[in-house]
């Protein structure tokens, strides 16, 4: 997997981190009231991970979340990911996530048909808690097979989730949108 590294800047009035390795962005945490709690959402998916100074991906994205945060349309499909550490099922999943539109929604079950394992709704919800990319890989527009908000473990849960789709849907902007703060 290479080496790791990580950031931690302020966006979005809160603090967010960033893990990278040379083949790309391996972490992103949203914001949070507290700096070590951006550091925790990036332990997930690199613990490993020791600070340095952002590279050009690293650079481009915190603009992307910044710029998103502040409720402006922002396209996160151009940003390289590092998701070697994945199997190769929740590369599926996280690319089929990846794919849905801003402002659409797709259930557990739509997204383990698209990725190819229909009975996986429940393994889909799996992937999702444990996404290491929050906004590049949208898991907050993933919801229940009645379409209610149900599975979001980012910090602020389901409430955060609603907040991210409505600024996605023409709602407020989220200029001061703060995790578990």
């Amino acid at each position: 997997m290479g080496n790791r590294n990580r950031w931690i800047f302020e966006a979005g009035g809160g603090w967010c981190g960033i893990a990278w390795t040379e083949r790309g962005i391996a972490g992103l945490s949203l914001p949070s009231a507290r700096r070590e709690d951006a550091t925790a959402g990036l332990d997930r998916s690199a613990a490993d991970a020791v600070d340095s100074e952002p590279d050009r991906r690293a650079l481009e994205l915190a603009g992307l979340v910044g710029r998103f945060l502040s409720g402006e349309d922002v396209d996160f499909s151009a940003v390289e990911l590092d998701l070697s550490g994945a199997p190769p099922f929740r590369r599926r999943i996280l690319e089929v996530v990846r794919s849905i539109p801003r402002g659409q929604v797709r259930t557990y079950g739509q997204v383990a048909v698209q990725a190819g394992s229909p009975r996986a709704a429940r393994a889909v919800g799996g992937c999702m808690a444990g996404n290491p990319v929050p906004l590049v890989v949208p898991c907050h527009r993933v919801v229940g097979s009645d379409g209610r908000l149900v599975g979001f473990s980012a910090p602020g849960g389901i409430a955060s989730k609603k907040r991210l789709l409505a600024m996605e849907s023409g709602g407020p902007d989220c200029r001061n949108f703060v995790t578990g703060g």
